[in-house]
């Protein structure tokens, strides 16, 4: 039983029952290989009907043969023709093997009733159903009507003519039909389950080939997500990056603005507290050092007059600077224009390239200066310079050190103008030092002659007087009248130029001339003061002597008579010197030389104030007024002058004043002047007077 069902397993499973759904596609598919074998066999036959017509075969029934021919003929053309065309009915493809099939056995049966071969009269039959059942694959229809057909005709042609064929050939032959329709039977079922087979591989390959194609489309959809994935990871990652370094400038921007507040803050707080500039300067190089280079640092004080920058504070590792005038320098550049200036190399080249500053030194890598104003007037100047490339400055280092030069220039300006209300207030002071000064010597310098007039006017009114003393007593009433005319004069004098009621009238004087009538002074001097010992000497090359300088000729002749009678006062025997040189392009220099007492270094600092006197001016032989050199220095500063002193005690003194020089002659600079050519504030040494 067991065997049965192994048998009936093993017949279903290689002898399955076409399924409705596959037979359509493997008759079809059958039908192709039906034709392509029936194009063979077709071909095969032709030559064989032929070598029969060809070599005359006995009784062979040619019409048949040819017949048959033309059949095989057809059938092959048929057959190629299906298979080209490929046509869609079934019946089209598997027609032309039934006709072929058919007209083989039957020709068969023809060929065997004359036997040509001499195989037997049933051999060509038998062959004929086993190629036809061999080759072809049928239908159970198809081969049911070849069989039926077979049998038909092979009993028809026996019945027509053919020997008797005993009962054991038909049982042979049956036989031999029999065995011919299982090996059909089993070649078909073979065919079927290998079409089967390929249909369930081409089914699986076809199910495979979509599954990959779906496999291979989720793979590019997935790619596709994954790289849309990946873009918006990197989106929102760049966005992050993005937004956390916009957060970390903004952080960095909010530090450094909090950082610059506090300092700017601190720097105002301290200014405004503060007036001593020599704290505040370091003070704020000090707090610009956090956040800017300022190893390279200046502030300077401009002086509007004179037109120079004064060096206040200075950080310079390569020197200092010096006072200097306005010029075609990078500061000079911001005083004239009035505006701030934030340039590099390349902007410092680009300004020399157009006139604008002259090279001076290296150029800096990077360089800043602001005005420090005070509304429209400029006080100073703030700059800062960098030789590092990576500490280069912006615009906002250049508000910042804006905001700072405001504070800056309102610190300069409070000290200025403190500096001023202190000297107002000390010369206020000394003025009214000088005031009592100037009524105690009034007083003093008054009455002193007028009681001397009026004592010796009383010894006149004797009558018991002798000549000599007669003359004795005029001479003394004489002196002390010019002592007292000469007193009140420089009182008038000095209080007219400090009024400023004093008129000048600037002239061009010849030199010669003007010296030419202070040796006749000289020579008043010296009888006044009974020195007729004194040697005077005028030192004056004759190209100077013709040149011209300006001045008002009696102011001048006012001004050499101060100093001349100092030096003839304090002179006691030598020389006396006056002389004239050339200065400079734009002045004439004066000196009057003489060999005195000379002055100490205390009396130096003083020889200009009023109401001075030397250490010895207590002495009959050295009084005066003091005010002699004071009324000098003013005449020679309101005929844009200056004057100063040099002196040794012992050894004479020398005082020197310049004058503008007018237009005249050219003449030669005369070089080696032993004479310290400073610019003269209050001079430094004087005589006594």
């Amino acid at each position: 039983m067991d065997d049965s069902i192994l048998n009936g397993s093993w017949f279903r499973r290689n002898f399955p029952k076409v399924p409705a759904e596959s037979r359509s596609s493997f008759f079809r598919e059958t039908g192709r290989e039906n034709l392509l074998r029936l194009q063979l066999l077709s071909g095969i036959l032709v030559i064989i009907a032929c070598g029969f017509l060809l070599f005359k075969m006995p009784y062979v029934n040619k019409l048949i043969t040819v017949l048959f021919a033309l059949i095989a003929i057809l059938a092959f053309m048929v057959s190629r023709l299906s298979v080209i065309k490929d046509p869609k009915k079934i019946l089209v493809q598997r027609l032309p093997v039934m006709v072929f099939g058919l007209a083989l056995i039957w020709w068969s049966a023809v060929i065997s009733r004359v036997d040509p071969l001499q195989i037997g009269h049933s051999s060509y039959y038998l062959l004929s159903l086993f190629v036809v059942f061999a080759l072809f694959v049928t239908s159970a229809i198809e081969t049911f009507i070849l069989v039926i057909n077979g049998i038909a005709g092979f009993y028809l042609f026996i019945v027509t003519g053919v020997e008797e064929i005993s009962f054991a050939e038909s049982v042979g032959y049956l036989f031999f039909i029999g065995t011919t329709l299982v090996i059909a039977s089993i070649l078909y079922h073979t065919r079927l389950v290998n079409f089967l087979n390929w249909e369930n591989i081409s089914t699986m390959n076809q199910s495979l080939k979509w599954e990959v194609i779906m496999h291979n489309s989720t793979l590019k959809e997935l790619e596709a997500a994954k790289n849309d994935l990946d873009r918006q990871v990197i989106e929102k990652t760049r966005h992050l990056r993005e937004t956390n370094q916009k957060l970390q400038e903004e952080i960095a921007e909010r530090n450094y603005s909090d950082k610059i507040k506090g300092i700017l803050y601190r720097i105002s707080g301290y200014v405004n507290l503060n007036n001593d500039l020599k704290e505040v300067f370091p003070y704020i190089q000090e707090q610009l050092s956090q956040i800017l280079d300022v190893s390279n640092l200046m502030i300077g004080i401009y002086d509007p007059v004179t037109q120079e920058v004064i060096p206040a504070y200075q950080v310079d590792p390569n020197g200092k600077l010096e006072r200097y005038r306005l010029g075609r320098s990078l500061s000079s550049y911001i005083i004239r224009n009035r505006k701030s200036l934030l340039v590099d190399r390349k902007g410092i080249h680009e300004l020399v390239a157009k006139g604008e500053i002259e090279s001076i030194g290296v150029p800096a890598d990077s360089w800043l200066g602001v005005p420090l104003m005070v509304e429209t007037r400029i006080v100073g100047i703030l700059m800062v310079q960098s030789f590092d490339q990576n500490c280069a400055y912006d615009r906002s280092d250049l508000q910042l050190l804006e905001y700072v030069g405001e504070h800056l220039a309102l610190a300069i300006d409070r000290h200025e103008t403190q500096k001023k209300l202190i000297q107002a207030k000390d010369q206020a002071e000394e003025s009214d030092r000088l005031k009592s000064s100037f009524l105690a010597n009034l007083s003093h310098e008054v009455r002193t002659p007028m009681n001397a007039i009026v004592g010796f006017t009383e010894l006149l009114s004797e009558s018991d007087l002798e000549a000599t003393e007669r003359t004795f007593y005029s001479s003394q009433i004489l002196e002390n009248g010019h002592k007292l005319l000469n007193t009140l004069t420089n009182m008038v004098e000095l209080a007219k130029i400090h009024a400023r009621q004093m008129s000048f009238e600037i002239k061009e004087v010849r030199v010669g001339d003007a010296l030419s009538r202070q040796i006749a002074e000289f020579d008043k001097l010296k009888s006044l003061y009974n020195k007729p010992s004194l040697e005077i000497v005028r030192y004056c090359e004759s190209d100077i002597a013709e040149t011209l300088f300006a001045a008002d000729p009696l102011r001048f002749d006012q001004l050499f008579i101060c100093i001349a009678e100092n030096a003839v006062k304090f002179t006691h025997q030598g020389t006396i010197e006056l002389g004239c040189q050339k200065f400079d392009s734009r002045n004439h220099l004066f000196w009057i030389k003489d060999t005195g007492i000379g002055m100490s270094d205390k009396e130096l600092h003083q020889v200009f104030n009023w109401f001075t006197k030397g250490e010895k001016a207590s002495e009959k032989l050295y009084r005066g007024t003091g005010l002699g050199l004071t009324i000098a220095k003013l005449l020679v500063e309101s005929m844009k002058g200056k004057i100063w002193v040099e002196s040794e005690p012992e050894k004479g003194s020398c005082f020197y004043f310049t004058l503008p020089s007018a237009s005249g002659p050219t003449i030669k600079m005369v070089p080696n002047l032993s004479i310290k050519a400073k610019d003269s504030g209050p001079a430094t040494a004087a005589s006594a007077g």
